[in-house]
């Protein structure tokens, strides 16, 4: 269970920010497997870009909570593993990204999880434009903490 201090949106609230660097105490990252968003810091003060952490077979990975296509959050996408790229998928048309460099591997196949060239075709004419989101570096320090910054 998080012991974080949530913000009045129930989201995770980093404890440090400094210009683009996050950090996030050891009592308030989840245990492997793990996932949060930083979508404000300490003050409340709203980021301008959410950041999705995800623990990924005991790495942490950093990127855009948001898919391009149609601002929609990535928080409770599958993650997939293609050879040793780990990647989220969006849950709502299938965009899939790189956790390790942002890159978006696939766009627009369907809805909800299921590939429908139908659905997608539609789907791309309403959103963004195939686009990478922002990939953020992860360290582990030796406190237990996270620090988040740019690649």
């Amino acid at each position: 269970m998080l012991r974080a201090p949530l913000t009045p949106t129930g989201r995770l609230a980093a404890r440090h920010f400094f210009s683009s660097i996050a950090t996030v105490q050891k009592a308030d990252v989840p245990p492997p497997g793990g996932r949060f968003v930083i979508e404000e810091d300490r003050d409340g003060n709203a980021l301008k870009d959410p950041i999705l952490v995800v623990s990924v077979d005991s790495a942490w990975y950093a990127i855009d909570a948001t898919c391009p296509h149609m601002k929609k959050s990535m928080e409770k996408g599958s993650i997939v593993t293609d050879g040793d790229t780990p990647q989220i998928q969006c849950p709502i048309h299938n965009s899939r990204f790189s956790l390790k460099t942002g890159v978006c591997t696939q766009w627009v196949t369907g809805v909800l999880g299921y590939d429908n060239k139908l659905a997608s075709g539609l789907a791309r004419k309403v959103g963004g434009e195939k686009q990478n989101v922002k990939a953020y570096s992860v360290v582990e320090n030796d406190d237990g903490s996270l620090t988040i910054d740019t690649q």
